[in-house]
């Protein structure tokens, strides 16, 4: 996951999007998340401030950047000279959190290079459009994100990777058990994935299967003992289940896995909220 996602989830499940703020509260059990849409989840707490964003004001130099990238993508003949204005929109988009915008962008030159790197880049500004949308949109853009994952996965069905990211479009949807099934599928695979270890941690939190979190995320430990956000939430998985030590512990080693501010600052609050 991304820095940027961590401080969205803590910025992206991005490094940054997913560390924020997370729901402290028990929610539906992995039987009644199939049955029906899970419920926010851990970080999304914060993502809603950060839907805000759209309403804070962007600094005039960024929108005349972006006005005058605009113009010359719209004038310019050239592919190549189009796809650069494109690319350089999407930067510009992603720059001030205008991750629909920049999705939009990144379709236009996916459709203009179908390339597999594209398709994936593509897909993975949508995925950071939905972590941002509303629930209306949510699902458009992840159903747009899923649209390229499989383009690249008719290709490379072994991708472990992008099929990790493919099951995450399905866990909002009104069928989020298919993606904790292609989750299980990467790791029958591939049993030390970091991906599908990680994201099965999450959706354990989730749905309130704090035990089973404990042992996905010490499965990743075994597997990278640096990942400081796997370190993170099995804290705040040993925090649901009443173990403070071993939450105290568990964040304490995530502080001094990352020395980004915004990831310690919110490791601080859970353990202050221990004491």
């Amino acid at each position: 996951m991304s820095k940027s996602q961590i401080v969205i989830i803590i910025t992206g499940i991005v490094s940054v999007i997913l560390l924020f703020s997370l729901p402290k509260i028990i929610v539906k059990s992995e039987k009644q998340l199939a049955e029906e849409k899970p419920k926010t989840p851990p970080g999304n707490e914060k993502k809603s401030e950060m839907k805000a964003i759209h309403n804070v004001e962007v600094p005039e130099s960024e929108l005349n950047n972006i006005d005058r990238l605009r113009k010359s993508f719209l004038t310019v003949s050239n592919k190549e000279k189009k796809t650069n204005f494109a690319d350089s929109l999407i930067k510009a988009y992603r720059k001030i959190h205008r991750y629909d915008s920049a999705a939009k962008y990144s379709e236009i030159v996916s459709e203009m290079k179908p390339t597999t790197l594209n398709w994936a880049k593509t897909a993975d500004v949508y995925m950071e459009a939905a972590d941002f949308a509303s629930d209306a949109d949510k699902p458009v853009y992840n159903e747009k994100a899923r649209g390229y994952y499989n383009r690249i996965l008719s290709n490379e069905p072994g991708n472990l990777e992008v099929k990790s990211k493919l099951a995450l479009t399905y866990v909002s949807s009104e069928n989020p058990m298919q993606g904790i099934k292609i989750l299980r599928e990467v790791l029958q695979t591939d049993p030390k994935n970091e991906s599908a270890l990680y994201n099965l941690g999450i959706l354990s939190i989730q749905s309130g299967q704090y035990d089973k979190a404990v042992k996905r995320f010490e499965d990743l430990l075994n597997v990278n003992p640096k990942h400081s956000t796997g370190q993170f939430y099995l804290g705040v998985a040993w925090a649901n289940l009443g173990d403070k030590t071993k939450a105290l512990e568990a964040f304490k080693k995530a502080r001094e896995l990352d020395n980004d501010p915004e990831f310690r600052a919110t490791v601080d609050s859970y353990m202050k909220d221990l004491h």
